[in-house]
């Protein structure tokens, strides 16, 4: 029986009939005669018995088109050599913040840490917020051979218990990772950052949030209704080395303690902040919240199959990172709209069918 309903059983000739029971294997259809009830086709091959888990795995992988082959020797050949150092041409080239306080916020176990994030109070009394993009293209140079392959794969596929990567491991888990107290390369967006109200400061609670100690309960929705405007966007390639690779979790735990009160501690309650506003200000223009329940799936080891599947608790940290990512991505559409306007494309969606409410 084929894994997709959609594709009829397939007639096959083959003298291996015994020793195929039980197994999942590939067939190709090789004609279909107008007076036959079923297609006919030939034996490619055997990936192993029913029910073995990595079977299983590389029939799924098949049956979705997902690229999961070793990286080639011309594609491995595209990597920096190791030991990887910044040199001082590189210095030269990129804004140098490795002495602000960048922390990232990703679900816990995960090692391609691709943004991070700061919060700092600028001397104008204006925030300054940041976000910061792995730099993959100082290492993919275009039309090379490890560009073809991450074109042709496209994205990372995670699995239950196996992630298949777009990029070799080397990039995609260390170079490109930004990971905690290693310096790293990352294409950064940075706003200034004030309030609607002149009168009324950009954060309710203080705009000494780094020198006065802010509680969790500052965070509250509270009355007030300023919004925030960007004073001003810059966008550059940059130095940073991380001070945290938070998870979610460990991030909300570390914003709701009423005990800590340290810098990075207040800049991740100032995000929230602003956070709060910017989503706030995204429902009111009409923005729709289309997310459905994520599941985990919990293991004894790496090892061993799937025990169990729980449903993904989201965190006010959770979309404290989708907002910034979002008005990353909507201050860069603008510039290139601005810069390129006769090149910008306008990705929009169609009117949902009237079916898919009533469903």
């Amino acid at each position: 029986m084929p894994l997709d309903n959609r594709i009829p059983r397939i007639r096959i000739r083959t003298r291996k009939l015994q020793d195929l029971m039980g197994q999942l294997i590939v067939v190709q259809m090789d004609r279909w005669l107008r007076t036959s009830r079923y297609p006919q086709g030939h034996f490619v091959k055997s990936l192993g018995n029913l029910g073995d888990r990595e079977t299983e795995r590389e029939a799924l992988l098949l049956q979705y088109d997902i690229p999961h082959h070793d990286f080639s020797d011309q594609v491995l050949s595209c990597l920096p050599t190791m030991p990887w150092t910044i040199t001082k041409e590189d210095e030269q080239q990129r804004e140098d913040l490795r002495g602000i306080n960048i922390v990232s916020i990703d679900p816990p176990g995960c090692t391609d840490i691709d943004d991070a994030l700061h919060f700092r109070w600028l001397e104008n009394g204006n925030a300054e917020v940041g976000v910061h993009i792995a730099d993959v293209t100082h290492f993919v140079k275009p039309n090379t051979a490890i560009d073809d392959e991450a074109k042709d794969r496209g994205t990372s596929v995670y699995l239950s218990d196996k992630r298949i990567d777009m990029l070799p491991h080397l990039l995609s888990g260390d170079l490109c990772s930004l990971r905690s107290n290693v310096d790293r390369f990352a294409f950064s967006c940075v706003w200034e950052l004030t309030s609607s109200d002149p009168s009324k400061p950009l954060i309710s609670h203080s705009k000494n949030i780094l020198k006065k100690p802010v509680r969790p309960s500052d965070l509250g929705d509270g009355a007030d209704k300023t919004e925030v405007q960007i004073a001003n966007v810059r966008f550059f390639k940059s130095i940073i080395a991380s001070r945290h690779s938070f998870t979610y979790e460990e991030a909300q735990l570390r914003k709701d303690d009423p005990n800590k009160s340290d810098e990075i501690t207040q800049s991740i309650r100032g995000l929230q902040e602003i956070a709060r506003k910017l989503r706030r200000k995204r429902y009111e223009l009409g923005a729709l919240t289309l997310a459905s329940p994520q599941v985990r799936f919990l293991r004894e080891d790496e090892q061993s199959d799937p025990t169990d599947v729980e449903l993904y608790q989201s965190r006010d940290t959770n979309w404290l990172v989708e907002e910034f990512m979002l008005l990353a991505n909507i201050s860069v559409a603008r510039r290139i709209h601005q810069s390129f306007s006769h090149l910008a494309l306008l990705r929009r969606h169609p009117q949902p069918p009237q079916k898919n409410f009533e469903q």
